[in-house]
């Protein structure tokens, strides 16, 4: 008679979902648009990216501390966090069984936080002038909250369960 296993195996696709998330926030900080600038005038931006935000931030008297913050090293630390959590709730933890659903309720609360956290420091940095978020919002924005979501759906997924061999 054959038993059942009961360990579970490394889950391969979380680690997969929260390395997408990890490529789509690296594509957001580092090559994509984040607002439409203006396209005319002496000291126009034509794109607003996450280093135009980051440095916009460190030189604009009362820029908003949550909005240097995530620009200057939050936002980078939120993706490290998600990675290393994410692909750790994924392994299967047998000395540590309850250690597989801590991780994995941390790396989708991480997720979310990050996606709460980005869209905190925009609404701080545009809330003066009455604007959304999401006005004029480009391709990079919208990555970054893709990202962090795709981190916390990987995370959440943890260790496959075990396969079990057909009994005779």
């Amino acid at each position: 008679m054959a038993t059942a296993r009961t360990d579970r195996t490394l889950g391969v696709p979380g680690i997969a979902l929260v390395l997408a998330g990890a490529v789509a926030l690296m594509l957001s900080f580092t090559t994509t648009t984040w607002y439409a600038g203006q396209s005319s005038g002496p000291d126009s931006i034509s794109r607003i990216t996450f280093s135009t935000l980051h440095h916009l931030t460190s030189i604009i008297p009362g820029a908003p501390s949550s909005t240097k913050a995530y620009f200057g090293w939050l936002a980078w630390v939120l993706l490290l966090l998600g990675v290393i959590i994410g692909v750790a709730a994924n392994v299967p933890w047998p000395v540590a069984p309850g250690a597989s659903i801590a991780l994995r309720v941390a790396g989708a609360v991480l997720g979310v936080l990050g996606m709460v956290v980005t869209y905190y420091a925009m609404h701080k940095l545009f809330a003066p002038s009455g604007a959304s978020v999401f006005t004029h919002s480009r391709a990079g924005l919208w990555l970054a909250f893709v990202g962090y979501a795709v981190i916390a759906a990987g995370a959440a997924i943890g260790p496959l369960p075990p396969h079990c061999p057909p009994t005779a």
